[in-house]
């Protein structure tokens, strides 16, 4: 696998036979930068299998590479631009596959405002870089503080676009 190709975002999971153990993380612009977001536990292990079910079912293109227990997903640049902000917005759930239809919007090209979750994403690592004092310990790129904000911001805009268009359907 090539260590850098332009346009390309790179999903690892690693694997484990303890749920604890797992972790699901995104890279771009190159397989070695740092992990915009990592989750860990449980939750790794349900959005990885998600993930790639979806990409299946949608008929998405993407290579595999694997070395012992880790996978390295390697998605086309709108496919890996829109797994990075359903893995942003999931980040701060708990149940993160309750935000699934979302993602198979995201991924179809078919969730309206689509701009304002990618300046959401803008906005997460522009926060990490005003309040981050410290990046000598380096595990993702968005400061876990600025990552459950932004998370949290895009939950609200998910259920506000989902209530507009329950009440716009109503009329």
């Amino acid at each position: 696998m090539k260590t850098f190709e332009e346009g390309v975002y790179y999903l690892f999971y690693k694997e484990s036979k303890n749920p604890k153990n797992c972790h699901i993380s995104i890279r771009y612009p190159g397989i070695n930068s740092t992990p915009l977001v990592v989750i860990g536990g449980k939750r790794a292990k349900e959005l990885f299998n998600f993930i790639i079910q979806l990409l299946d079912n949608n008929g998405i293109k993407y290579s595999v590479s694997q070395k012992r227990n880790l996978k390295i997903i390697e998605l086309p640049l709108a496919t890996g631009l829109s797994t990075s902000i359903f893995l942003l917005t999931t980040y701060s759930s708990l149940r993160p596959l309750k935000y699934a239809s979302v993602f198979e919007k995201l991924i179809l090209g078919k969730m309206p405002f689509m701009k304002y979750f990618i300046t959401m994403g803008n906005l997460a690592s522009d926060l990490s870089d005003y309040v981050w004092k410290d990046k000598t310990q380096v595990k993702q790129a968005l400061d876990r503080k600025a990552a459950r904000t932004v998370s949290r911001m895009l939950i609200q805009l998910i259920k506000g676009i989902e209530i507009s268009k329950m009440n716009r359907n109503k009329k």
